[in-house]
């Protein structure tokens, strides 16, 4: 028989997550409650990134107060400035307020950025109709970035990402289908062309034969993703400097551990070993 394959993106990483599922569907996992009895290094990092949130999402507020209360010229470097930090920091459900506003406003100066924060910042609010609709107006709208609200090809690319992640994360494939094909139809930018093309070969998997996977294991002995039709089987793939795979591990193990007797199998593929050297993913199980 065929195992039905669920994909979703893992927080800002390019990487895949594989759901090899079928059988009865598990009930919805929370994660666990509470501190470890002493801390770790993901748990300080993970506690830090909470804190730096913080001071960013102050640090974004009072910029917006600031626009509010100055001169239009004034205010509207203030919120180049302003969505600017909301992209960089992915803040974009924060910033998504001020956003529709400048977009109502009809002021063309920031009104681009003022898109592109909107597009995601719906997606962050499940309101993911709203966000495609957004995506077409900023596509028709795309001619105010000449006029000085420019963002480095780097940028745009990482928008692009975070908007996909919301919605294969939130179960909306189609939205995404949508999202990708309508940026691969009308971006003039090859790099962003290619980046939603591999995009949409991505959501193309989604519901369809998993791939074959075969790696050595920790104690090398060969795991092969074939053998284990049947089984509810979850494949990470994860790396050590990607700090939202470390928060994601305590999660990962309280999930294994409480469904392994009931025949969910998680695995690991770390991808250290194909970043730093010429093998491939196929070894680091």
């Amino acid at each position: 028989m065929k195992i039905a394959v669920l994909i979703r993106t893992l927080a800002l990483t390019g990487f895949l997550c594989l759901i090899a599922a079928r059988g009865p569907v598990l009930a919805q996992v929370e994660a666990p409650a509470g501190s470890p009895s002493s801390p770790t290094i993901e748990s300080i990092n993970v506690e830090y990134e909470r804190e730096l949130i913080k001071v960013e999402r102050h640090r974004l507020e009072q910029i917006g107060k600031l626009a509010l209360s100055q001169p239009k010229a004034e205010a509207e470097a203030t919120l180049d400035a302003y969505f600017r930090l909301a992209i960089a920091k992915n803040l974009y459900a924060d910033a998504e307020p001020t956003a529709k506003r400048v977009i109502e406003s009809g002021d063309p100066g920031v009104a681009w950025l003022a898109h592109l924060v909107e597009i995601v910042g719906l997606a962050d609010k499940e309101e993911y109709e709203q966000s495609l609709s957004c995506l077409a107006r900023a596509i028709k709208a795309k001619g105010a970035e000449s006029k000085g609200a420019s963002l480095p090809v780097g940028t745009k690319a990482s928008i692009i990402d975070a908007y996909f992640q919301r919605l294969v994360q939130g179960d909306q494939i189609e939205v995404a289908r949508k999202a990708m094909k309508m940026i691969v139809e009308t971006s003039e930018v090859a790099a962003i062309r290619d980046l939603a093309t591999r995009r949409l070969k991505q959501v193309d998997l989604v519901g369809k034969p998993s791939p074959s996977l075969v790696g050595t294991d920790l104690e090398g002995k060969t795991w092969n993703l074939d053998d284990a039709k049947g089984d509810v089987v979850l494949v990470v793939f994860w790396a050590t400097w990607c700090l939202p795979n470390a928060q994601e591990m305590p999660w990962l193990d309280y999930l294994d551990r409480t469904y392994r007797t009931k025949g969910l199998r998680v695995v690991g593929v770390n991808l250290d070993a194909a970043q730093h050297s010429s093998k491939g993913a196929e070894t680091a199980l």
